[in-house]
């Protein structure tokens, strides 16, 4: 399952956050340059992101849901909804430029943010195209020649869309996990085990049972691994109410904290979905299979991305 929640700006900019410039060695400067090039370019990889992909991908479900998602567009289309458009990715490809400007380089991640700026830039001006063809009929006079001969090239931008947004986000999420690891070693270092480390591990263990539970689909869960992630995430979880009821009123904001827990126990739910094989109602089917309503199935996929969104809103607010 593709994930469309955005958690790339608490996940990677929380902790890319750059470490103040002190009398640092030239090894320290260096090493701080390098940290700031970073920070900026997964900015810009992350901007693109959040502004533009959810967009792509709810016009591609929003497209195949009447005409079908093979080679051939379905011979009777019923219900023509059109798609959705997506715009300004002359912003996100300028945000990149100016980002790979920024030395030293990072080759990686500069050339998955590009082939996302070429996939992306290809994809807006044919959906423009497809959603004034749709808007205004014309395929009521042509009897759909042209939306045949636009499905095909369609399909295959949209592919291919898909693919460099997959590779960026992976890359993406790979580069915000090093650094905030790095950065919560470096908390505990300074700090102790206190409110800023039990809020920055329990987002880092939520984050990492999320993408377990949804990067795939249900049927190809690695169902003991997210157990094992169950039970570390419980854990600092309960770290977490741990250390702020010992702190009197507490200092943790008690929204982060009923946050947490929430995602927590739609984790457990979708976990105990696949392992007792429980399958869903046709009414829960039903919301599952419509953009945006799938949230409210409980112990689904969509559920818990909605939760882990409030999550990191609460993260972000702190």
């Amino acid at each position: 399952m593709r994930l469309s929640f955005s958690p790339f700006l608490a996940t990677c900019l929380a902790a890319a956050g750059l470490s103040l410039l002190v009398a640092a060695s030239p090894a320290r400067a260096q090493s701080d340059e390098a940290d700031a090039a970073i920070g900026r370019k997964l900015e810009a990889a992350i901007a693109c992101i959040n502004r533009l992909s959810d967009r792509a991908y709810d016009s591609r479900a929003r497209y195949v849901d009447w005409a079908g998602d093979k080679a051939k567009m379905k011979a009777k289309p019923r219900n023509v909804l059109g798609l959705y458009t997506i715009y300004e990715t002359d912003d996100c490809a300028k945000g990149v430029a100016e980002a790979k400007a920024v030395a030293p380089a990072h080759a990686e991640l500069e050339r998955a943010s590009e082939a996302y700026v070429k996939a992306v830039q290809t994809l807006e001006p044919m959906l423009k195209d497809a959603d004034d063809y749709y808007e205004q009929e014309n395929y009521k006079d042509d009897k759909f020649a042209k939306g045949r001969e636009m499905h095909s090239a369609l399909l295959a931008a949209w592919d291919s869309f898909g693919k460099a947004d997959g590779d960026l986000r992976a890359i993406v999420g790979r580069i915000g996990d090093e650094r905030q690891l790095v950065e919560l070693a470096k908390v505990e270092k300074q700090e102790g085990r206190k409110a800023r480390y039990h809020i920055m591990n329990t987002f880092l263990q939520a984050k990492s049972l999320v993408r377990l539970e949804t990067d795939v689909e249900m049927s190809k869960m690695d169902l003991p691994k997210v157990q094992d992630q169950v039970a570390v995430y419980e854990k600092a979880v309960k770290d977490l109410e741990a250390f702020n009821a010992g702190e009197g009123d507490g200092k943790i904001d008690s929204f982060y904290i009923s946050s947490a827990k929430e995602v927590l126990v739609t984790a457990k739910g979708l976990m105990r979905r696949v392992r007792d094989k429980e399958g869903f109602s046709e009414g829960d089917r039903m919301m599952l299979s419509q953009p945006g309503a799938g949230w409210m199935v409980d112990g689904s996929q969509p559920r818990l991305i909605r939760d882990y969104n409030q999550l990191v809103d609460h993260y972000n607010r702190m």
